[in-house]
């Protein structure tokens, strides 16, 4: 497993990458070392047991860079779902809101 760090530096005009490392994990903890872990990881992260068949079959096959475009694809998936969450909970805080702002107002009278 490989942990990407990104620096950046912040200038008046703009925000850019300064400098990426990569640290490679112990070797216990690389999928390579098991077969299903890359399953078990994929099913951890909420993906169908069909998408984590998948993207085993293809790491295992050696189509690494195909496995790693399915999982930004099934990333894409998830943040979508995580903003569409998100949406839903500020409305229900709006409604939250106006709702203790009735009772406070109802209080007064």
């Amino acid at each position: 497993m490989n942990i990407m760090i990104c620096i950046i530096t912040i200038s008046e005009t703009s925000v850019k990458p300064l400098q990426y490392k990569y640290r490679e994990a112990l070797k216990e903890e690389l999928p390579v070392g098991n077969e299903n872990a890359v399953k078990c990881n994929l099913l951890d992260a909420g993906c169908s047991n069909e998408s984590a068949d998948y993207v085993n079959h293809l790491y295992q096959a050696g189509r690494i860079s195909d496995a790693l475009h399915k999982m930004k694809m099934i990333r894409c998936d998830l943040m979508e779902e995580l903003h569409q969450s998100q949406r839903r909970v500020d409305c229900l805080d709006y409604l939250i809101r106006q709702t203790e702002k009735e009772i406070r107002k109802q209080k007064k009278n």
